[in-house]
């Protein structure tokens, strides 16, 4: 984001593939995230017209009354959807600054991505963490009205840093 409220988002999350190969013929690399993308049509995500091939990617930027207001996403897979919404729901609707609605616990983890240990009454396999197990969340704020840039990063797993330059 910068001073005149132009904001971009983006998920810092690479995938489980080590690195990005140009893909030949083509001149260019898919990222890292292409890995989720299949090629074989009996998969019900492959990447092919009228299918929709799996992503979790949610870079998000919102906007109030037409104006630029913040931008977050966060790696962490099929969570990621979980705890942009639990960082955002905590700062507008709970009046947390941007640094505290990251700091709060976040609870959810999603399935398919982390292995179950027990169930609760409805039969729900959950597996208890640490308060600060989860989320990983950056998020940017812009104060239209005084002309302020609010920063702040999740510093659970130490996974990345806010700073003005």
């Amino acid at each position: 984001m910068d001073a005149e409220g132009n904001m971009v988002a983006a998920t810092p999350s690479g995938g489980w593939l080590g690195t990005s190969p140009v893909i030949k013929g083509l001149g260019f690399p898919l990222g890292t995230r292409g890995q989720m993308f299949y090629l074989n049509p009996d998969r019900p995500n492959a990447l092919q017209p009228r299918k929709r091939p799996r992503a979790t990617l949610t870079p998000t930027m919102v906007t109030r009354d037409g104006a630029p207001f913040m931008a977050f996403g966060t790696p962490g897979g099929d969570s990621q959807e979980q705890w942009t919404l639990q960082f955002f729901l905590n700062h507008i609707d709970f009046g947390m600054n941007l640094q505290e609605a990251l700091d709060a616990p976040t609870p959810s983890r999603a399935f398919p991505t982390k292995r179950w240990t027990s169930c609760d009454d409805a039969g729900h396999e959950i597996e208890l963490v640490g308060d600060w197990a989860n989320g990983k969340v950056m998020g940017i704020r812009w104060h239209a009205d005084k002309g302020v840039i609010a920063g702040a990063a999740s510093a659970k797993n130490t996974i990345g840093y806010a700073m003005a330059l």
